[in-house]
């Protein structure tokens, strides 16, 4: 009795005594971290462990765990022991489900002296540094150069802003990024546009020196806004705009699996800051990038969290609008537009939320177009108040701020059809459900009178980004199923805008995606452009293009065959059969399917260069292709056209090896029969080969 007593008294002893120490410290600031997804909620130190509560907020992709994670205290490591509500290498589904996620880090103690530490990883894609124990907020170790501090003491010369010049040379961006740790591998990229022919130029990079400085050098034509992203660095060098840009297909697939094997599952929330910078052909931009100061505006638990810290600072060319661009946070002004109607889609009397729109959700399934455009233009004109009545604004800033809100507000006016727009789920293929979406159809041309309020013929437009998007949105207008033009709107047909609208038809057939023929009223205009600046753009893209298609010749020549009732086993023999000398393109296709018809003007001109005694057509649907549209629409395709039963769909599709999430899908057979591959429909040149390696 007495052993047990003495027994007892030591163990509440011991247990008093490990609860006098331990140490609580809750939402502790930290300078820098390596990702957005997660934070330490709390630290618990203890004498027999370091507990981390961490909650993780993931809204695009999911994220996983390595069991490698350590705490790194004055160069001393202090190993992960177990965790809690997580498994190592597995990733987190209900992060994808439920936007946030909770689980601990059992660690060994560390001391109780112990000021801060660092979480790390051996791959070092978990890091966060500088976690505070004793400081209720972290000191900005960053260091502002003074260049920097100088520009942004602005004065306002009263004097609008400058059109700008046409002027083909580099705009040079020089960059310090505050408080910069090696260790992140950061990279810069940046992603200009070329508004003459409307496609995205080679985006350019610079990988982060040790010290934090980087330079760029970006080819220009013109002044103008252009993305910058500062992303981690990958291995394999995969560029952002290779993920989400302009790059083949197939190259794309492959380059999202690399990027995502070696940046982590959540490649959206790995990109560290995405913003838009105006620069300058022929003239140097200087850019700061604060780091603490941005995790203090990005941290959702810290209590030293800031809501509008000065995260970038400009010198050099520019500097006025960039500085003001981040200092009044113009970013809240687009997002007040897109929240005025929400980011919703009406599917099935179910409201779903529209993927990879950041934005505030509204209720738009049942606006009417007048209700969609008022609340738009009433957000628009709330914007613009707010930006007339501040006094910290210059001359310039104001006006550059108001045009941009206008381009801002009329893009967004232009994608009525599809924000209105609406899905219906016809069927639910391999557990995956498919949609037909129907966009919204306009009632009456004055919709788009908002065109009228848009310089668009004013040289200063050429600032802005979204001037490129309103005039690929102007090329064509849709009133009730009918094509109408944009001049019946502004009245006229001439000037910069429609020049440029014009170089972009032009620019798309020869370069962008369809390569379809040029009609003589095209040659008009390139003959018409040739001795201009413009006409300069336009030379060289793609002229090795065919300059005769056979379109007479590609349609009427099919052929429908009927293999219903044929078993399983003999359907490969019926449909394929054993081609000898003939390359067999297998189509997956179906009538709803808007990217098949798409494709249809990819490539369908380019069939009259095989001859069906080489190249052999062979497309195929099942039963959601209703039989009425599918005759409908089968003599415009020269081929060979099945029908099949949704089984011996399946069947065909497992006995060529194909498992496709969308359609349309091909396959290449050489002339043994043998697959070759499956060419994205989308890049026409990669088709082209792949066809052209299977007859050899």
């Amino acid at each position: 009795m007495e052993v047990r007593i003495i027994t007892i008294l030591s163990i509440l002893l011991i247990t008093g005594r490990m609860s006098a120490q331990e140490i609580v410290v809750e939402h502790p600031a930290f300078s820098i971290r390596k990702n957005d997804f997660f934070e330490i909620e709390r630290v618990v130190i203890n004498e027999m462990s370091t507990t981390l509560y961490i909650k993780g907020f993931q809204t695009f992709g999911l994220v996983s765990v390595d069991p490698d994670i350590y705490l790194n205290v004055g160069g001393k490591e202090y190993l992960l022991q177990h965790a809690e509500n997580i498994e190592f290498g597995k990733r987190v589904e209900d992060a994808y489900k439920n936007g946030e996620f909770s689980f601990s880090l059992v660690f060994l103690p560390v001391p109780a002296e112990t000021e801060r530490f660092d979480l790390c990883t051996r791959t070092k894609e978990w890091m966060i540094w500088d976690v505070e124990l004793k400081r209720t907020e972290t000191p900005s170790t960053a260091y502002i150069p003074a260049q920097f501090i100088q520009a942004a003491k602005m004065t306002d010369d009263g004097k609008p802003l400058e059109a700008p010049q046409w002027k083909e040379a580099d705009a040079i961006l020089k960059g310090y990024i505050a408080g910069y740790k090696p260790e992140m591998n950061l990279w810069i990229e940046i992603m200009p546009v070329n508004i003459i022919t409307g496609v995205r130029r080679e985006s350019y990079l610079a990988d982060v020196n040790a010290d934090g400085t980087f330079v760029l050098s970006v080819p220009m034509l013109v002044t103008q806004q252009v993305q910058l992203i500062i992303v981690p660095t990958n291995k394999d060098k995969i560029k952002y705009s290779d993920i989400f840009g302009m790059r083949t297909p197939a190259e794309k697939e492959e380059d999202r699996k690399n990027f995502s094997n070696r940046i982590g599952n959540a490649n959206i929330d790995k990109i560290l800051a995405e913003t838009l910078v105006l620069l300058s052909p022929g003239e140097e931009t200087h850019i700061c990038f604060d780091l603490n100061a941005h995790f203090r505006k990005k941290a959702q638990l810290r209590h030293d969290r800031q809501s509008n810290p000065k995260i970038f600072y400009f010198a050099g060319a520019n500097a006025e609008i960039n500085n003001q661009y981040f200092d009044v946070d113009y970013e809240s002004y687009r997002s007040k537009i897109w929240a005025s109607v929400g980011n919703q889609i009406h599917i099935n009397d179910t409201i779903l939320p529209t993927v990879g729109i950041r934005f505030i959700p509204g209720e738009i399934s049942e606006m009417t177009q007048s209700e969609y455009k008022e609340r738009i233009l009433k957000a628009r004109d709330e914007c613009i108040a707010d930006i007339n009545n501040n006094p910290t604004l210059t001359t310039k800033t104001k006006q550059f701020f108001k045009t941009s809100l206008y381009y801002e507000t009329a893009h967004q006016l232009q994608g009525i059809r599809t924000r209105l727009g609406t899905s219906e789920r016809i069927s639910t293929d391999n557990n995956r459900e498919v949609f037909r979406f129907d966009p919204f159809e306009l009632s009456d041309i004055e919709y788009y009178s908002f065109l009228n309020d848009l310089p668009l013929n004013d040289p200063v437009s050429l600032y802005f980004q979204k001037y490129y998007e309103v005039i690929r949105g102007s090329r064509y207008i849709s009133i009730n199923k009918e094509r109408r033009s944009v001049a019946e709107v502004l009245g006229t047909s001439k000037g910069m805008f429609f020049d440029l609208m014009k170089c972009h038809v032009i620019s798309d057939k020869k370069y962008w995606f369809w390569y379809q023929p040029l009609t003589n009223e095209d040659l008009e205009l390139e003959k018409k452009f040739k001795d201009t600046y413009f006409g300069q753009q336009l030379t060289g893209l793609h002229d090795d293009r065919p300059t005769t298609f056979e379109l007479n010749n590609l349609g009427g020549n099919h052929r429908i065959n009927d293999v219903r009732d044929i078993e399983a086993d003999e359907l490969y023999e019926a449909i394929v059969g054993e081609e000898k000398d003939r390359v067999v393109l297998v189509k997956f296709w179906a009538t709803w399917c808007g990217t098949c018809r798409y494709a249809r003007t990819q490539f369908e001109p380019y069939k009259f260069k095989y001859g069906p005694d080489r190249v052999r057509f062979v497309y195929i649907t099942n039963e959601l292709s209703p039989l009425d549209a599918w005759q409908t629409t089968i003599p415009e395709l020269s081929g060979e056209h099945y029908r099949l039963t949704n089984n011996q769909y399946d069947y065909i599709k497992k006995r060529l090896g194909v498992n496709f999430d969308s359609l349309p899908s091909y396959v290449v057979l050489d002339k043994n029969g043998n697959k070759v591959s499956s060419p994205d429909y989308r890049d026409v040149g990669v088709f082209l080969t792949e066809i052209n390696k299977a007859m050899e």
